[in-house]
């Protein structure tokens, strides 16, 4: 049962972000029913691709993507799949995708950091749902779930690194649909095992595995908590262009992805299933502390990054609000922990600043993050950071009878404590000193230039409810 009481509309997400819940949004009723639904068109799909990939090679590794593409005209639930991932709607506006792509990586520096603590720590492990299926799979333990959230990223990396990896054919464009052949496994193995022992997975209480509501809820946890949440709790403000153009990225991706786009169509209402889905989803668990111990366990102390545990407490309390951060477990930082991170956002900020103020350094900076990201996490061999080859994102983590993610405890060598085994962290703190040193001449200065160059994104009428405030 879940043991964290649900919000209601009125109360604020964090101290950063509130809103009042009306009926335009999407309702309790409505989101259970979207947790009885799924992709059905992925599940149909994979019963005919696992038959034919019974004839395979023995040794060979299971493909599905491969398969598809090499018999998707031999059956019919094939050929739809294979059409409705090819077909390009009528509403893609390429150039707009490509413009959502580079807002991505325009403020690249703190969205990996909002990445990794608000789309996995604040988003996936906080629904009890999605955290119900991660536990089964074993992808969430101590020891696999920082290559996990790489892989994750992976996908992230390739869907904003270039239009063409976008389009059909593309890098991207085969990922989502490998993540979506993967989604379809996973929820058949579950319901698999549920015949067996029906207390293995609740559909009741948390839906269908991987369900539609799952799904809405990753899209706008990736393409809206961003633009209104996340960025904005570090100080950084997106303009309601970035933002239209961004929403629109993601509604393409969740198409490919089989997820139902409709309720990505506009901004306003990308952000009245995002205000939604924190109100009635995201509700921590004990299995979410679970997976959230994990992943602090995983991420903090590993060359060359070298984060503290204290440092990803401060900033998921910024990110996520303290109250969430507390149902997790994420820890309480110090005072020292809390202004290194303030460092960090305005560090990130002064980047977007200089951007913003240089289309010429702007588009080196987009360019420079994604291409070095790539070439080091997916690419590269050299650290636990780096994947050493993209993934295809096969089966890895089976689901099994009696299987279940503990807590967890760090193998291999981490790094000692202090700056001195913390380069960022010194990096920030000493931001974070020159920035008060220097800050009621540089305050004055800087905020009269981003005055010219910047304005508060503008609200959608039907949203002046929304309040939000400022770092």
């Amino acid at each position: 049962m879940d043991d964290h009481p649900k919000k209601s509309g009125a109360e604020p997400i964090s101290p950063y972000y509130s809103f009042q819940l009306s009926e335009d949004y999407l309702s309790q009723a409505e989101i259970d029913s979207l947790k009885q639904r799924c992709d059905a068109v992925a599940d149909d799909a994979l019963l005919e691709l696992q038959e034919l990939s019974k004839n395979r090679a023995s040794g060979t590794r299971l493909d599905l993507y491969s398969t598809l593409e090499q018999h998707h005209d031999a059956h019919p639930s094939l050929r739809r799949l294979w059409n409705e991932v090819y077909h390009v709607p009528d509403w893609v506006d390429w150039a707009q995708l490509e413009r959502g792509q580079k807002t991505f990586w325009r403020y690249g520096f703190a969205n990996l950091i909002g990445f990794a603590l608000q789309g996995f720590m604040g988003g996936n492990a906080a629904t009890p749902g999605i955290a119900e299926v991660l536990v089964r799979t074993g992808g969430f333990s101590a020891n696999v779930v920082l290559r996990r959230a790489l892989e994750t990223f992976q996908g992230l990396l390739q869907v904003t690194r270039c239009l063409q990896d976008l389009k059909p054919t593309g890098a991207g464009h085969t990922s989502l649909i490998r993540i979506r052949l993967l989604h379809a496994m996973v929820r058949a193995r579950i319901l698999n095992l549920r015949e067996t022992d029906q207390s293995y997975f609740d559909v009741d209480q948390y839906g269908l595995p991987i369900n539609t509501c799952d799904d809405v809820h990753t899209i706008a946890l990736f393409a809206c908590n961003p633009m209104w949440i996340e960025l904005p709790a570090m100080g950084l403000e997106p303009r309601s262009d970035e933002i239209v153009d961004y929403i629109a990225l993601f509604r393409y991706i969740a198409y490919v992805l089989g997820v139902p786009n409709e309720y990505f169509a506009t901004a306003a209402e990308a952000r009245r299933v995002m205000e939604a889905m924190c109100v009635h989803e995201c509700v921590p668990n004990e299995t979410s502390r679970v997976l959230c111990h994990n992943f602090i366990v995983a991420l903090k102390d590993v060359p060359p990054v070298n984060l503290s545990a204290g440092f990803i407490a401060a900033a998921s309390r910024k990110i996520n609000g303290p109250t969430l951060s507390d149902a997790l477990g994420a820890g309480i930082p110090t005072a020292m922990d809390a202004v290194t991170f303030r460092g960090f956002c305005w560090l990130a900020r002064s980047l977007v600043f200089l951007q913003r103020l240089s289309p010429t350094f702007d588009d080196l900076m987009i360019n420079l993050q994604r291409e070095v990201l790539y070439a080091y996490i997916v690419e590269g061999n050299s650290s636990k950071f780096c994947l050493g080859g993209a993934s295809k994102f096969d089966m890895k983590y089976v689901p099994r009878l009696g299987k279940r993610t503990g807590k967890g405890h760090p193998h291999g060598a981490r790094s000692g404590s202090g700056f001195l085994f913390r380069p960022l962290e010194f990096l920030f703190l000493t931001t974070f000193v020159l920035g008060c040193c220097l800050g009621p001449a540089l305050l004055v200065f800087s905020w009269k230039i981003w005055s010219v160059i910047s304005t508060p994104p503008q609200q959608p009428n039907d949203l002046t409810s929304s309040s939000r405030g400022l770092v």
